[in-house]
């Protein structure tokens, strides 16, 4: 049983990496299949008006982002341990959880 505001936070914040991957994908079809380099041409090409904050954080945790493979794959994390309340009992770490990657999609489970 996870408490409440925990899930909340961490329903949240997985929402928002599913935000940010579409706007990854919208981006990527706009420009021949290749992502970008930062977050950055997100919010200046109008595919979001803000990177997300991750609601347990504060703050945006999504900088480890990076595009790789010649730009066609990308992958970021919520980085740091923010949400260890809502993973309580499971094992293995929860650092840098929620994360997604291109091919994998959503990672939320340590």
């Amino acid at each position: 049983f996870l408490p409440p505001r925990a899930q909340g936070q961490l329903t949240a914040c997985k929402s928002n990496c599913k935000n940010l991957a579409t706007a990854l994908e919208m981006y990527s079809t706009d420009n021949k299949g290749l992502y970008p380099v930062t977050l950055d041409p997100l919010i200046t090409g109008n595919y979001l008006r803000l990177i997300p904050t991750c609601p347990a954080a504060g703050r945006d945790t999504y900088t480890d982002y990076m595009s790789f493979k010649k730009r066609t794959r990308f992958r970021f994390s919520c980085v740091g341990n923010n949400h260890a309340k809502a993973y309580a009992g499971l094992s293995g770490s929860c650092d840098n959880l929620p994360a997604y990657d291109a091919e994998l999609g959503l990672r939320d489970r340590p």
